[in-house]
């Protein structure tokens, strides 16, 4: 049998895994070790290697990624959350000053649906 010829990971020059084919014959990974590879083909948080540092802009709002769920979450109901509990069902995070990616605790107010409707259309007539 001939000795194992394979190739090194391009991240840290280890051998590269490989695994064999239906086929029958050898397929080699994208050249990376088992380690390297776990870390690059992993599908969430700052492992993985399109990682941006966990924050996004959407329509002018800040998301946060949030570990626990793994998932992003607007960073204003967080910041609420984390000082007041949690935002019951049916209610709102309204940005006092306008500026949706001020999430300072003084410019947020928590507010029904309905209210946080009828102050967001009473503004625009203002307007």
């Amino acid at each position: 049998m001939p000795p194992e010829v394979g190739y090194p990971c391009k991240r840290c020059s280890q051998p590269a895994g490989r695994y064999r084919q239906k086929n029958g014959r050898d397929y080699y990974y994208p050249r990376l070790c088992p380690t390297c590879r776990e870390l690059y083909y992993r599908k969430s948080g700052d492992l993985h290697n399109q990682w941006k540092g966990g924050r996004k802009i959407w329509h002018g709002y800040v998301r946060v990624w949030v570990d626990v769920p793994g998932k992003y979450e607007f960073e204003h109901r967080l910041v609420w959350e984390n000082a007041h509990g949690p935002i019951p069902k049916g209610w709102q995070t309204h940005h006092l000053n306008g500026d949706k990616s001020d999430n300072r605790l003084e410019n947020l107010m928590c507010l029904p649906n309905s209210a946080h409707q009828k102050l967001h259309a009473a503004l625009k007539q203002l307007k």
